[in-house]
């Protein structure tokens, strides 16, 4: 019989620790987000290159796009890339986090590559800014920018703003009486 007590008190008091963290309902319900924004890359040549200081600009408008995130699947990362003149490429990172008190959290990371080629791992330069969102606002990030200053006279760069629309409705629990009828 003990082993009984047992079993009952370690399902009873298994949620304990679980309680308080989000509402019950809440943590079924979808959180949809919406990411849009601007990456924007220059290639400004050099006094050195042919023809001298020719500068060559890329705009990369990011459509609106939607992630769902869940308190299961809290976390969502997306990467967008625009290179200039075939040698700068600017790399945004926007990283998304459900929390538990349900605001999302987006960290937006810019990084600026400049090299012989777009493809490459030379670093040259970072910047990040980071909003919470609470459900049913926008968020947003602006002047992240990020400049070449490992090379002399180079100014390339790279820019970026972020907009975040945090849409989230709580899917109420309904109760179904044994007639399959909400009750």
């Amino acid at each position: 019989m003990k082993l009984g007590h047992v079993i009952a008190a370690t399902v009873l008091l298994t949620p304990i620790p679980f309680a308080g963290m989000t509402n019950p309902a809440a943590a079924f319900s979808p959180h949809t987000v919406v990411v849009s924004g601007l990456l924007r890359v220059e290639d400004s040549g050099s006094t050195f290159s042919i023809p001298p200081n020719k500068r060559h600009l890329v705009n990369l408008n990011i459509p609106p796009t939607k992630f769902t995130l869940t308190h299961t699947r809290p976390t969502h990362r997306a990467v967008h890339k625009a290179c200039a003149a075939e040698e700068t490429q600017g790399q945004l990172t926007i990283s998304l986090v459900l929390q538990p008190s349900e605001r999302v959290d987006a960290l937006a990371e810019l990084k600026l590559f400049e090299e012989s080629h777009c493809e490459n791992y030379d670093l040259d330069g970072t910047d990040w800014a980071s909003v919470s969102v609470p459900p049913g606002q926008t968020g947003r990030i602006e002047n992240l920018f990020v400049t070449n200053s490992q090379e002399y006279d180079s100014w390339d760069n790279a820019s970026a703003s972020v907009t975040i629309d945090h849409w989230f409705k709580v899917n109420r629990l309904k109760k179904i009486c044994p007639n399959k009828q909400a009750c």
